[in-house]
């Protein structure tokens, strides 16, 4: 996410798992820590985020959780969401709605490129999974030690860790941008 715009693509994370409690919303609270502009989202609208990405705040990070709600066997299809996450994984990606001005309506695009995270149990629709880097979950046994989160005490780890990231990232931004180019031709779109 601190290199985004050096990328003519970015993959979606997902953090997918058949199990509750297998540390899902965990993964993105810790990913909330290191993301530039992190936007925590549960049951967001499509409207809601495309505006975010396009608002003078600056593009934010999306963490999705609880995607199954959104695109479960009993949530209905939510097109729009699924379009915005779609054309969002691409630099040129936006999403087109009708604005009233005045007695008319105008076609308004909204750029719809961001990074996003996104967690859930089950599965997603077959066009983000194609889009998306799968982190299966899982529940940690019984005799598995993992040393707990605690938001207070590591939270602060994590910020520290993402100024670093950001200053790493506006120092090498340019070297990277070079590495990238001959990537592009070597490789489809859907994978840069």
């Amino acid at each position: 996410a601190h290199l985004l715009d050096c990328f003519d693509s970015t993959p979606r994370l997902a953090f997918l798992s058949p199990e509750p409690g297998s540390g899902k919303s965990r993964a993105l609270e810790i990913c909330e820590t290191l993301v530039p502009h992190p936007m925590v989202a549960v049951n967001a609208s499509a409207a809601a985020l495309f505006r975010a990405v396009s608002g003078l705040e600056g593009r934010p990070t999306i963490l999705f959780d609880e995607i199954d709600t959104v695109f479960g066997p009993r949530a209905g299809d939510n097109e729009e969401l699924r379009g915005f996450l779609n054309a969002g994984h691409r630099r040129t990606g936006v999403t087109y709605r009708c604005v009233a001005e005045g007695d008319t309506q105008k076609v308004v695009p909204f750029p719809s490129y961001c990074a996003v995270a996104v967690a859930g149990l089950g599965s997603l629709p077959d066009t983000i999974l194609t889009r998306s880097v799968i982190i299966r979950m899982r529940r940690r046994a019984r005799n598995e030690k993992v040393e707990p989160f605690r938001a207070r005490i590591h939270e602060a780890d994590g910020h520290a860790l993402r100024e670093r990231l950001a200053q790493w990232a506006d120092q090498h931004r340019e070297q990277i941008a070079v590495l990238v180019r001959p990537l592009r031709q070597a490789v489809s779109y859907t994978h840069l």
